[in-house]
């Protein structure tokens, strides 16, 4: 080989261990960037669905709680607010009543009025 061969030769190593180098800081830096930025998307949205899912469960299961037919808790707690607070619930009933009444007795005086 001459000595011009053997520099061209040189020359040519040289560019492929350059171009290997830069390849690998690529996919070195770029590519374990990417894997560990989805990682942590992948945890994440792994601990969403399962806070998901658990959130869920817990609301069927306490709806379904709720709503058996043997266990009336709305039935258990009107009956019991009735019971126990009688005279206040009565008193706030015709207060509403009074105040739908004289809403009512407004409207008709401004519609006479506009008449």
């Amino acid at each position: 080989m001459s000595n011009f061969g053997y520099l061209q030769q040189k020359l040519v190593d040289a560019f492929k261990q350059q171009l290997k180098d830069a390849a690998d800081e690529i996919i070195g830096k770029y590519i374990s960037e990417f894997y560990t930025d989805v990682s942590i998307h992948a945890e994440l949205d792994a601990h969403l669905n399962f806070k998901n899912l658990l959130e869920q469960e817990l609301l069927d299961y306490f709806v379904r709680d709720i709503t058996e037919s043997n266990r009336l808790y709305a039935e258990k707690i009107r009956k019991a607010l009735l019971e126990q607070h009688k005279d206040a619930l009565q008193n706030k009933i015709i207060e509403d009543l009074k105040f739908e009444l004289s809403e009512e007795k407004d409207k008709y005086i401004r519609l006479a009025r506009r008449l």
